[in-house]
């Protein structure tokens, strides 16, 4: 059987492991969907250009191809727009990691609570708000010199 601080120092790795893979899933949704709006909104223009071209050159059937294409693109990018990020999220989140994350958290949290605090503990946890009351004493008896009606 593995020491207590191994175990506890493994499960740490495990969170930190899963932390990295959720943040790096989230910029790959982030950079995903850029990339995807960025296309769908270039083909459209490049397709609204090319139909305002052949409108210009006499020929409005190749026009009106160019437009009809140009709004399927712009319907695409609307519905990326709207739909994109929760869908790229649902497709693309790594419930492994999740369910990792989440194991290795409350394994940390039960060897934690396991461990008893030591008598050193107890008494710097006594020790430190008397100091600060003390402090805070000084610093008014200070700040009354300065200031009469405080």
């Amino acid at each position: 059987m593995q020491p207590l601080w191994l175990r506890y120092l493994r499960l740490w790795g495990i969170a930190l492991e899963a932390r990295i893979e959720l943040a790096l899933s989230r910029w790959t949704v982030r950079l995903l969907r850029v990339v995807v709006i960025l296309l769908a909104g270039g083909i459209a223009l490049l397709l609204l250009t090319a139909a305002a071209i052949a409108w210009a050159a006499g020929n409005s059937a190749w026009g009106q191809g160019f437009l009809v294409g140009a709004s399927i693109w712009i319907g695409l990018l609307v519905m990326l727009l709207v739909l994109g990020r929760m869908w790229l999220n649902s497709m693309l989140f790594p419930k492994d990691a999740a369910y990792r994350l989440r194991l290795a958290q409350s394994g940390m949290r039960i060897i934690e609570k396991t461990q008893q605090p030591s008598p050193a503990q107890n008494f710097f946890s006594t020790l430190y708000p008397l100091i600060g009351r003390f402090i805070w004493q000084v610093f008014r008896r200070w700040l009354r010199k300065w200031i009469p009606f405080l």
